[in-house]
């Protein structure tokens, strides 16, 4: 098969991107560009600006257009038509009508002296006015310099920069070291000269800016700039100079004023100075410059606009393609084929106005006329730097003409149809200034995998296509209108064109697209839905409500599936994600907010990252000094400004999206909320890839820098850690592994080399240190002081000097803070562990409890679990073990036997020396008491007394890690004493030095002990809860100030124990019985003061506190064990008769006086009121129990009238007896109400007890009819057979028939009434089942006996019957 790419190819000539690069290798290319109705309006307006023939014309030129329409060719066409031969430019004038005309203008301006033409293109790294006036001095001296003007120009800023630094007039050296955080790129200052030499104008703007803060001045002001600029054209006899600088949008997005940009434009009015700046955005789309400036810029600009109009487009893509030389006859031949299917389209293409030829739109075969014609349209209103009019011809993309060509013709498809245009300019490319077609780009990716690929989706493309033209020219081009009859068009000449009407009805069929008539033709929208306002405005008050900008860049749990995906806005890796955390506020929060709207720093090796982002271009006014301000105070915080906003209408179409993506949600519209969703997530990443591509405003400790992209915030913060951090473990390694990898006590191991295995990615460090030499033996880097390891030795070498003890928690958080920063990570742990290989080894280890010998294994644990912060880990120190500190530990092991192991450090030996005292269960210093009792006041009395003291004073938990000099102090006062006190200290006797000195402070004591038998181990056991310490913490003025409670509580429970008759040892012993042994009662205790004196009342209060409170201070018992003993005979009577005190309650609460076995009924009845809370409950509680006993006694006497009356208990049992419900034989509305209450008579009231007994005592002769056999079995006859009761009556078998329904519904006759319907079912079965045995004879009887006309009339009478006429019927048919 044949394909186009055999008869054709684009122009080798053509350059479809035209540059410098291009200008200088293509010489003579320039004359290629073809000039149209706007070259030539630029021409005049250049012509008029260099002739100054008046003064409004003396002005610079201002050229825009987008992105495709040529404005950098036509850039080098003027620079060309300034700067070359007049002979060559002239063939050019010639050769192209209509610029012709200007030819003797320009010739006449050319004839004079020379104009010097210099280019610049981009302007994305000018972020001050310095630096604008920086590129346009070294431009213009670059260009004077090719021109062959080579000493002909002054100094400019940066010659006299490199002046003043060279010179000997400023002390760079000194400047560079004081300010070396700005120049992280060069090694020295001599560098820097050589750069600037270089015309290194980045590094001249840096240094411009350093002098400018040491009070050096610098000809550096517009003014300056356009003195030289005069100077310039007048030394070199200049006809004038034309500064052509193109791509110069992004100067207005990175947010520099333009006071310098107003003053060098205003410059033409005074000299030929020339600007000619080129942009893809008119001035008016600059959101940043205000309506003021954006005037004063339109006043000193002439202003030029270049389009590509359709026919433009025409003849450059006829230009553009070419025939091989040697396939051209053939290819004629196959146009000509192809051309007959399109022939007609001339008819529309000459409707539109546009004055071409045929042959021209001939030439443009295989693009389809219709495909070149909204090519133009396209390139006029849409704008990409990726996607131009010529990329399309030229270069091999999906979709391009070069692409399509080589695919085609395929499947007998011949034409590059519109469909093509789409999928090119739109389909996943980012077009600038679309945002009124982004709904338009959102619905195509949600609903395109619905469509057939071969017809429809081709069809749905340019249906977009021309929607998003249609609506971006206002409607006025009704070629552009997305009708049946412009489809049909743009596919002229292929088979989808007849079957158009039935490629769109599939496409509206589907929901996809609306159909809306247009006469005879058809408009095709996409489809809205259906809005209710009031729902929609619910949602949208929602969205202002919960999706501010600032929730969107800090989600909470609400929004976090509509928010903004912001992780990957700084490229952050490694150390960097380790070291800077990134937090995202809003520019109108840092303004309003400062510094309360910027998180701390949680660890000290952190610089924190804070991005400002703004909603809007007006909320960035006045941030950068804001940030300033915080960035000077917060020193450990690096605040980044985003120059590109996310635009207030852009948030305003968010906004909408959002509130109708939950409408759509609301109502269930599933394909409406992806489009709004898809919508609103496509702007979001627009931004991102906007904030990303722009500048950024950096500021630390007050410093500002202007970086250009996001992948420069990376470099910029390293330069920020190497300021703060100089000697972090960055300048080690920056392997990624070593700073995100999981770690642990491997690393420590390998640190301290005590690993028998060296792995990734600790080897990488490893391999480092052992290349500089320093892996081997630490001790090197002593020598090394200058080396950021040797600098963190330094300092942990000062620190465990300072102390006796060396807390490595505080050790590593000191490595943490500036200027070493290690974190925690596999090269942070073993770099620590590599600092203490020295301290791994003669040394022991504390966990704030105990002490042990320390070892590499251990020390690589203990450094893990400090890093880690583990539980205690804060616990952890090390110190070396002295002298005086082993003379300590064999002093304590030997005195109070303890393992050597347990005592070989001085904290280990004092933490276990209060073990040995705990559990000889008694204070050190009762052993003073009983060495006093035997030995009197001697001198071998005060020398143990002393050594205890000191003891004692050891052991005190406020002491910290002891001393040198404070052990020795502890060793000299002991050690005379030592075998004295190794012999005397045992539990006896402790136990009997602490019985005297008991003793001795309170004389009941001993007398309690014998009285309730008991010993001093039990008055230490009460202490111990009294003091709630261990013993060898007790001072002998607490335990003093604790005896007379000990006594006062044995004293009580002596009391109670002679008033309950027990034995009980101490308080709680009493309490238990009082409250389950035979004093307890159904009665709580106060209960008892009923009609008792006043001394008994107090005793019976007390005894219920006791009981109920345990929690009561035993002061408070002080005085009530005298008056339990006073008044032991009236208690024990008083607890001891329950009934006497029940029958003093009922009268004292229902005021009258009930028999003794009433009372004793009703305390049986009464329950457990013991834990009752006051004397409310037990008056309630009697009340209700009295209450009970009375209804229940008139229940009683109900049943017993019944019983009398029908010989049953109860209406229920009368049912179950007689097998027929008693309602069904007590009929009335009385009766069954009667009934209704007697079966609920438990629940009835008492009063509704005595109304039921009333009412059976009145209805005495009707309730007498239950025992009326015939009756009752007539009743359920009756009842219960209804139709049937006369065959019932017949078979005389109601009693079988009676227990067959009780058989069948189980009993619980009672409740047959409501089951009526189903009783008449079993019967009707019943009665059908016996029928032919029982009352079928007597009906033949009866039947024989009939006279025959009765029979008929019966017959007729029974065939008003449905059922009977039916069986009469089919029985007729039948015979």
């Amino acid at each position: 098969m044949w394909q186009y790419s055999d008869y054709l190819a684009v122009s080798k000539e053509f350059i479809p991107v035209f540059s410098a690069e291009v200008d200088k290798n293509h010489k003579g290319n320039w004359k290629f560009f073809i000039p149209h109705n706007a070259m030539h309006d630029i021409l005049q307006k250049l012509i008029k600006a260099l002739e100054r023939s008046s003064t409004g014309d003396n002005r610079s030129l201002w050229l825009t257009g987008a992105y495709g329409t040529g404005k950098t060719f036509a850039s080098f066409v003027l620079k060309h038509l300034l700067e070359d031969d007049i002979s060559e430019i002239e063939d050019y004038f010639q050769k192209h009508q209509i610029i012709t005309p200007l030819w003797l203008r320009f010739k006449a301006l050319r004839e004079r002296n020379r104009y010097l033409v210099v280019y610049r293109s981009s302007s994305a790294h000018i972020t001050s006015n310095r630096r604008l006036l920086l590129e346009i001095q070294e431009a213009i001296k670059e260009q004077l310099k090719a021109r062959g003007y080579k000493s002909a120009f002054n100094q400019g800023i940066l010659d006299t920069v490199l002046e003043k630094l060279s010179g000997g007039f400023f002390n760079w050296e000194w400047a560079f070291d004081k300010y070396r955080n700005r120049f992280m790129t060069v090694k020295e200052a001599a560098e820097v000269l050589e750069r600037l030499r270089n015309g290194d104008m980045a590094m001249g703007e840096k240094v411009a800016r350093v002098m400018e803060e040491e009070g050096i001045s610098l000809a550096d002001t517009p003014d300056d700039v356009k003195t030289w600029i005069r100077e310039v054209i007048a030394e070199n006899n200049l006809q004038g100079i034309v500064f052509i600088w193109d791509e110069f949008t992004e100067f207005f997005a990175n947010n520099v004023p333009v006071t310098s940009l107003q003053e060098l434009a205003q410059a033409a009015a005074g000299m030929p100075f020339y600007m000619l700046l080129v942009t893809h955005r008119a001035l008016n789309q600059f959101a940043r410059i205000d309506d003021d400036t954006r005037q004063k810029l339109l006043d000193r600009f002439h202003n030029c606009q270049l389009e590509m109009s359709p026919v433009t487009a025409y003849r450059l893509i006829g230009n553009v393609i070419e025939a091989h030389p040697g396939t051209k006859k053939e290819w004629e031949n196959r146009r000509e084929s192809l051309w007959g299917q399109v022939n007609r389209i001339m008819v529309y293409i000459n409707l539109l106005g546009e004055s071409v030829r045929k042959e021209e739109v001939k030439s443009l075969a295989p693009i389809h006329p219709f495909t070149a014609y909204l090519l133009a349209t396209i390139s006029s209103l849409y704008s990409s730097s990726q996607r131009t009019l010529f990329q399309f011809l030229k270069t091999e993309e999906t979709s391009s003409f070069q692409w399509f060509i080589n695919n085609y013709p395929r499947n007998d498809w011949y034409w590059l149809t519109p469909d093509f245009l789409w999928e090119y300019f739109f389909e996943n490319t980012k077009i600038e200034a679309a945002d009124s077609i982004n709904d338009i780009l959102s619905y195509y990716n949600t609903v395109k995998s619905s469509l057939a690929v071969e017809d429809e989706l081709p069809v749905f493309r340019v249906m977009l296509l021309l929607t998003a033209l249609w609506r971006q020219t206002g409607g006025t081009n009704k070629l552009l209108k997305p009708s049946l009859s412009i489809l049909q068009r743009m596919f002229l000449g292929t088979e989808l064109n007849q079957r158009m009407p039935q490629i769109a009805d599939g496409i509206c069929s589907k929901g996809i697209m609306h159909p809306l008539a247009l006469g005879s033709d058809c408009e095709y929208i996409i489809p809205t839905m259906t809005i209710d306002q009031e729902k929609l405005k619910r949602a949208r008050e929602w969205v202002e409500k919960n999706l501010s900008f600032e929730k969107m860049i800090n989600p909470d749990g609400q929004t976090v599936h509509y928010a903004f995906n912001l992780q990957n806005l700084i490229p952050l890796q490694g150390a960097g994600e380790k070291r800077h955390p990134v937090q995202m506020i809003s520019a109108k929060e840092l303004k309003q907010r400062g510094e309360r709207a910027v998180r701390d720093i949680e660890k000290a090796f952190e610089i924190a990252a804070v991005v400002v982002l703004a909603q809007e271009d007006e909320h960035l006014i006045d941030t950068e000094q804001k940030a300033g301000e915080i960035s000077r105070e917060l020193i450990s915080h690096v605040i980044i400004i985003a120059q590109s906003s996310f635009g207030k209408k852009r948030w305003q179409e968010w906004s909408e999206c959002r509130a109708k993506g939950r409408y759509a949600e609301d109502v269930r519209d599933v394909n409406n909320k992806r489009v709004y969703e898809n919508k609103a997530i496509t702007m979001n990443t627009d931004w991102l890839r906007e904030i990303k591509a722009g500048r950024f405003r950096a500021f630390f400790r007050g410093k500002q820098v202007e970086l250009a992209g996001s992948d420069a915030i990376t470099d910029y913060l390293e330069e920020v850690c190497m300021t703060v951090f100089p000697y972090g473990p960055e300048n080690l390694s920056k392997v990624r592994t070593l700073y995100t990898s999981a770690w642990g006590k491997t690393g420590a191991e390998i640190g301290l080399k005590v690993a028998s295995v060296i792995s990734r990615p600790y080897k990488d460090v490893v391999d480092e240190l052992k290349s500089q030499g320093l892996w081997e033996d630490t001790r090197v880097l002593y020598a090394r002081p200058d080396h950021p390891l040797g600098m963190m030795k330094s300092k942990i070498t000062s620190v465990i000097k300072e102390a006796t003890s060396i807390d490595l928690k505080s050790l590593w958080e000191g490595m943490e803070e500036p200027p070493f920063g290690l974190m925690p990570s596999p090269i942070g742990i073993l770099l620590f562990a590599f600092l203490l290989r020295d301290y791994a080894s003669g040394y022991y280890y504390s966990d704030g409890m105990s002490s042990y010998p320390l070892n590499p294994n251990k020390l690589a644990e203990i450094i893990d679990a400090v890093m880690k912060n583990a539980r205690l880990s804060e616990s952890y120190s090390i110190r070396k073990r002295s002298y005086a500190a082993e003379k300590f530990c064999r002093m304590i092991q030997e005195m109070f036997n303890i393992d050597p192991e347990k005592a070989s450090y001085p904290e280990e030996a004092r933490k276990n020396t209060r073990v040995f005292i705990s559990q000889l269960g008694y204070p050190l210093w009762s052993l003073n008491h009983y060495v006093f009792k035997e030995h009197g006041d001697s001198v071998f009395t005060s020398s143990i007394c002393g050594a205890i003291e000191a003891i004692n004073d050891m052991l005190d938990l406020n002491l910290d890690a002891m001393d040198d000099r404070e052990l020795e102090e502890v060793y000299e006062r002991v050690k005379p004493a030592q075998r004295d006190l190794i012999m005397l200290i045992n539990r006896r006797n402790l136990q009997e030095g602490l019985k005297l000195f008991c003793f001795s402070q309170e004389g009941r004591l001993e007398a309690l002990l014998k009285a309730l038998n008991l010993d001093v181990s039990q008055v230490t056991a009460k202490l111990k809860s009294l003091l709630n310490e261990e013993v060898w913490l007790w001072q002998q003025e607490r335990v003093k100030e604790k005896i007379p409670d000990v006594v006062l509580e044995l004293d009580l429970v002596e009391a109670l124990n002679q008033l309950s008759g027990t034995a009980a040892k101490n308080l709680n012993e009493a309490r238990h019985y009082f409250r389950t042994g035979r004093l307890k009662g159904k009665f709580p205790f106060f209960i008892y003061r009923v009609d008792q004196p006043h001394y008994i009342t107090e005793v019976v209060g007390f005894l219920h506190n006791f009981v109920n409170h345990p929690d009561i201070n035993v002061r408070q018992y002080k005085f009530y064990p005298d008056q339990i003993r006073n008044h032991l005979g009236e208690l024990r009577t008083l607890f001891k008769n329950d009934l006497k005190l029940l029958a003093r309650l009922t009268a004292k609460y229902c005021g009258g006086e009930l028999a003794d076995s009433d009372i004793e009924a009703l305390y049986q009845a009464l329950p457990d009121l013991s834990g009752a809370s006051d004397e409310g409950c037990v008056k309630e509680a009697i009340i209700n129990a009295l209450e009970a006993q009375s209804k229940q006694k008139r229940i009683k006497d109900f049943r017993n009238l019944w019983r009398d009356l029908t010989g049953t208990r109860s209406p229920f049992d009368w049912s179950e007896k007689k097998r027929i419900p008693v309602q069904w034989v007590l009929e009335g509305n009385s009766n069954h109400t009667f009934l209704q209450k007697a079966g609920a008579i438990e629940r009835l009231s008492n009063q509704g007890i005595e109304e039921i007994i009333s009412y059976i005592e009145s209805h005495r002769d009707e309730i007498a009819v239950l025992n009326d056999a015939p009756f009752v079995q007539t009743q359920f006859i009756k009842v219960a057979a209804g139709d049937y009761a006369g065959l019932v009556e017949q078979t005389g078998m109601v009693a079988d028939l009676q227990e067959f329904i009780y058989q069948s519904l189980k009993g619980n006759v009672y409740s047959w009434p409501p089951r009526l319907g189903e009783i008449n079912r079993l019967i009707r079965d019943w009665v059908g089942k016996h029928y032919k045995k029982t009352a079928y004879q007597r009906v033949l009887e009866i039947i024989d006996d009939f006279p025959a006309a009765d029979i008929k009339e019966f017959v007729k009478q029974l065939a008003e019957d449905a059922v009977v006429g039916a069986r009469l019927l089919q029985r007729v048919r039948r015979e």
